[in-house]
């Protein structure tokens, strides 16, 4: 179906005035009105004549009702290549006609019109036909976009598969549910189902067998355990503890004598360890003493030293002194002249002053000039600009919308076009807008008058009139607006405006220059050469009486005078250099001397020696006792008998083995009774291994009864993951037409975005760069334009089947961002062209966002007057 031109009356906010809307094309179509003006009841009001039976009248058409009239609207489009009109009434009598528009004849009415209506479009007269699928309300743009049936039927044919056929589904829900008697949807035994009483049964048989086998082999091992028992009792108890007793005893009295041996090895090892820390300390005092000779010495030589530096100090410091005296002198004899110089460097200075001031009132000056001159030159560009017509930006952008509205309108009227095949008899004539024309075809536009003999033909078709007041009122305005602004056309006024921008950047670069040349103003520049002019006469005055002022020769004195305060600045420092090293070799040299004093008389030359030989004999002394003390040490560690410990330790060895040996019988002839006693007990009852080998062939036969259950269950698993899969790989080639149509699409809006489809051919998630997101998780702006594209990706299946639906959106972008939504419109121009173009209707009221969309772009027209 292709829409042509629909009109709605008294419906909505249109009243009895009514609304058109004519000249939509095959591909992009645009209407960009304000709020209020009904564009988003022009979608309801196609659903209701399409969709809606003329009988009916529910919640959603009551709340387009007014009481200025009875609804009524009609649509025209074509379908099969024919073209109709379908036309309704509701509420107040109501009716319904489709009309072929051709010959102008109703084919059918009411009821029968509306089936014809819907085999026409090949949708249930029930339903809302495609607007479901492919017409976004306002405000719904973001809803995910679920197939109708339409796309889902159409795959099923081209693909000619059981993709949702009741065999398949039927056979799959009776393998589920005879698989459901046998295992839960996790796939474990159902509980009460064969599979788990089987099951059971197994375990309960398995333990019972289980603890027989057990209490079977629990008697045999008893038995053995008894002999053993019995084995280990008889050689126990023919064993001799006396010798254990013996040895023990033994023992101790070993221990008592190694006692005592120890005590005298721990006295000696005592002497000898004191003796030996006594020669170390001996040690230790010679080699200390021996130290603080050598650090005497060493302070002896630097006392030396260190009186030389005192005396070379004490001469350099009187020098010193003497330069100083002689430098102070000296500046003394020079500062004497300085008057005369400062009178000097005064005149000086008053002549350099003098010459800066008149370079600075040259250039003040200049200046003025400079102003003066660019000031004219900004009055002439003044004059020029205001010569012109006084035209802004918007004034030109006015002057283009309105051309456009004309050319718009005059375009359509051009369109109106008939094509008439002209019979004349021989000899006759017909002008065809005063020019003559030959018989065979002939095309008559709006204006068109064919002069035939005996009368003219004029084409009479029902949107002349309106163009025509639309393409007039369209020129008055243009002409209007170029009459109000002063110009003949639209070149004149972008020519005009050119020329004021020109003279308005001169102006602009001219008032730059002039804030380089003067930024605080003319006044502050003529301020500046009055203040100059009154510098240079005062000081002009001042040279006048000082006169030629001054010294013969001032250089030669303030050189003298700086080289005299140098020289004395230099004795000043190296004196005060010199009292300081002064200062420091003093300190330095008495804590020297107070050194030597604290060092002890021993330490002298002539008491050293001797003191060294007393240390030196006292230590050999110490380190012989020592050794003397450490090997009587190692003579008794040597005749020691044995180590107490050790005899201690086997003492608890024997200790311990009498007393394990007791312990092991009682706990034997205890173990002997009770082993006894659980044979006879088990032999009373029924016969273990009569018992073991009854329930093995119970578990024998529930084993056989488990796996022939879970044979059944595995097949039943097998068949149903099976017809699972086969229906997945259906699915697959399900959504693949979808797919093919809607990823290119995509990939133009979203970079590398794939997208997931779930059994509606609706859009569950977004994939990108490996990562899953679902929808629900994504933006607003994200969600809105994957149900746009989705739908225009089914719009354009259905066309390639021969079943072309228009594409209609109302204010479908408002998430987008700029770059996304210039992204969509070229999707939206990209499928309206082409081979299976999609017609496409925009409504929007953002007249700015819409205006780099492109398109048809329609206007909302009144309708006046019934048919």
């Amino acid at each position: 179906m292709k829409l042509e031109a629909f009109r709605f009356r008294h419906l909505g906010p249109f009243g009895a005035d009514g609304v058109s809307v004519d000249g939509l094309g095959g591909g992009l179509n645009v209407i960009a009105e304000p709020n209020e003006r009904g564009k988003s009841s022009l979608l309801k009001g196609l659903e209701l004549i399409l969709f809606r039976p003329h009988t009916s009248w529910d919640r959603h058409a009551r709340a387009l009702e007014r009481e200025d009239g009875t609804p009524v609207g009609e649509v025209d489009f074509t379908q099969g290549g024919r073209a109709w009109r379908l036309r309704k009434q509701f509420v107040r009598g109501r009716d319904a006609q489709l009309i072929d528009r051709r010959t102008g004849a109703v084919v059918a009415r009411k009821g029968e019109a509306e089936e014809r209506l819907s085999e026409l479009l090949g949708a249930a007269q029930t339903s809302r036909g495609p607007s479901g699928l492919l017409w976004v309300r306002q405000g719904t743009s973001m809803d995910g976009v679920r197939d109708d049936g339409q796309v889902a039927s159409k795959l099923e044919t081209e693909l000619s598969t059981l993709v949702g056929g009741e065999r398949a589904r039927d056979y799959l829900a009776k393998t589920e549910e005879r698989l459901g008697e046998l295992l839960t949807a996790t796939g474990r035994p159902k509980k009460g189902g064969p599979l788990q009483t089987a099951l059971d049964a197994l375990a309960d048989a398995e333990a019972e067998h289980a603890a027989a086998v057990a209490a079977r082999d629990a008697l045999a091992q008893s038995g053995r355990e008894l002999v053993r028992t019995r084995e280990q009792l008889r050689r126990l108890e023919t064993d001799d503890t006396e010798d254990t007793d013996a040895e023990i005893e033994q023992a101790r009295e070993a221990l008592s004598r190694a006692r005592a041996a120890q005590s005298t090895l721990d006295a000696s090892d005592a002497t000898a360890r004191r003796l030996t820390l006594e020669a170390e300390q001996a040690d230790e005092a010679l080699e200390a003493f021996l130290a603080r000779c050598a650090e005497a010495d060493v302070l002896e030589r630097q006392l030396e030293k260190l009186g030389t530096s005192f005396g070379a100090l004490e001469s350099d410091r009187a020098e010193a002194h003497t330069a100083l005296a002689q430098a102070t002198e000296r500046m003394d004899l020079l500062q004497a002249r300085q008057g005369a110089v400062a009178r000097h460097a005064e005149y000086k200075a008053l002549q350099v002053r003098l010459t800066d001031r008149n370079a600075a009132l040259q250039s003040v000056l200049a200046n003025l000039d400079a102003l003066d001159a660019v000031e004219r030159e900004r009055a002439e560009a003044i004059a020029e600009r205001d010569a012109r017509p006084a035209i802004a930006k918007g004034d030109l952008d006015e002057l283009v919308n309105l051309e456009r509205d004309r050319d718009g309108a005059s375009d359509r009227l051009s369109r109106i076009e008939v094509t008439l095949h002209l019979d004349l008899d021989a000899g006759a004539t017909a002008r065809l807008d005063g020019a003559e024309v030959k018989a065979g075809p002939v095309t008559l536009r709006a204006d068109s008058v064919l002069d035939l003999p005996g009368g003219s033909v004029r084409l009479d078709h029902p949107d002349v009139q309106a163009l025509r007041d639309a393409h007039a009122l369209a020129t008055d305005a243009f002409e209007g607006a170029l009459a109000r602004l002063g110009v003949g056309s639209l070149e004149a006024a972008a020519e005009a405006l050119r020329l004021r921008q020109d003279r308005d950047a001169d102006i602009r670069a001219i008032d730059k220059q002039r804030a380089v040349i003067a930024p605080d103003g003319r006044d502050a520049l003529v301020d500046a050469r009055t203040r100059l002019e009154d510098d240079m006469a005062r000081l002009s005055e001042r040279l006048e009486d000082m006169g030629d002022a001054g010294d013969d020769a001032p250089e030669d004195v303030t050189r003298a005078l700086a080289e005299a305060t140098g020289e004395r600045n230099a004795a000043q420092k190296r004196l005060s250099t010199l009292d300081t090293e002064h200062a420091t070799v003093s300190e330095r040299l008495h804590a020297a001397r107070r050194q030597r004093a604290a060092y002890p008389s021993e330490v002298s030359a002539g008491a050293r020696d001797a003191h060294t030989a007393k240390l030196s004999a006292a230590a050999a002394s110490a380190r012989s006792r020592a050794d003397a003390a450490r090997s009587e040490l190692e003579t008794l560690r040597a005749r020691i008998p044995s180590d107490p410990a050790m005899i201690e330790a086997r003492i608890e060895r024997l200790s311990a083995f009498a007393r394990n040996r007791s312990e092991e019988l009682s706990r034997l002839r205890m173990r002997e009774a009770e082993l006894a006693a659980t044979r006879r007990e088990a032999f009373e009852r029924r016969d273990p291994e009569s018992e073991a080998t009854r329930l093995e062939a119970v578990v024998a036969r529930l084993s056989a009864d488990l796996a022939r259950h879970r044979r059944r269950a595995d097949a039943l698993t097998l068949l149903r993951d099976t017809l699972r899969d086969s229906q997945s790989a259906l699915q697959a080639a399900y959504t693949a037409p979808v797919r093919r149509e809607l990823l290119p699409l995509l990939g133009q809006v979203i970079d590398g975005a794939d997208v997931a489809l779930d059994s509606e051919l609706g859009a569950t998630s977004l994939v990108r760069g490996g990562q899953d997101d679902a929808l629900e998780r994504l933006s607003g702006g994200t969600q809105e334009q994957v149900a746009i594209l989705t739908r225009l990706a089914f719009a354009r299946l259905l066309a390639r089947g021969g079943q072309p639906c228009p594409v209609i959106l109302d204010d479908a972008l408002v998430y987008a961002d700029d770059a996304r939504r210039a992204r969509m419109f070229d999707v939206l121009n990209h499928v309206s062209r082409g081979d299976n173009a999609l017609q496409l209707l925009y409504l929007s009221c953002h007249a700015a966002n819409t205006a780099a969309l492109g398109g048809n772009r329609l206007t909302l027209g009144s309708w006046k007057a019934e048919d």
